[in-house]
């Protein structure tokens, strides 16, 4: 079964990475901006969560939550953009800078999650299982 999961996740990669070349080379319109910019979070995304599914340390674990997290706060985001774009929507720019804002104050709230309660409360680092694993309760933040 943990192979099986590990040739996924690494199917679903390859899979982000070639539709982020795709949309590289066929990029033309300010739309494009916003698919690509989703498809490489996306990719981070999914290399972080590889990166957690191996980790061997605590340590390991948590600087491969944060790359994910880089990937996992970003496309909601931009996919938003990429949506509005292609229904014709005009999105606020104000609103726009300011969710950015947000999503750029979370990710730091996450790479320094070490040193307050923020976004984890409590964590607990465990090995047992298939994969390795971060139990937490959440923060202010986080929730």
């Amino acid at each position: 079964m943990r192979e099986t999961l590990l040739v996924i996740q690494c199917i679903s990669i390859f899979g982000f990475f070639l539709e982020s070349w795709i949309v590289l080379r066929k990029w033309e319109k300010p739309i494009h901006k916003f698919l690509f910019i989703s498809c490489v979070s996306a990719l981070v995304n999914n290399l972080g969560y590889l990166l957690e599914m191996l980790a061997k340390t605590q340590d390991s674990y948590l600087t491969a939550l944060k790359l994910s997290y880089a990937g996992r706060l970003w496309f909601g985001f931009f996919m938003l953009l990429f949506v509005a774009e292609l229904v014709h929507r005009r999105f606020p720019v104000l609103l726009g800078y300011a969710l950015g804002l947000v999503h750029a104050a979370t990710y730091v709230v996450i790479l320094t999650q070490e040193h307050h309660n923020l976004y984890y409360k409590e964590t607990m680092y465990a090995v047992g299982g298939i994969f390795p694993r971060l139990s937490h309760k959440n923060g202010v933040v986080y929730i």
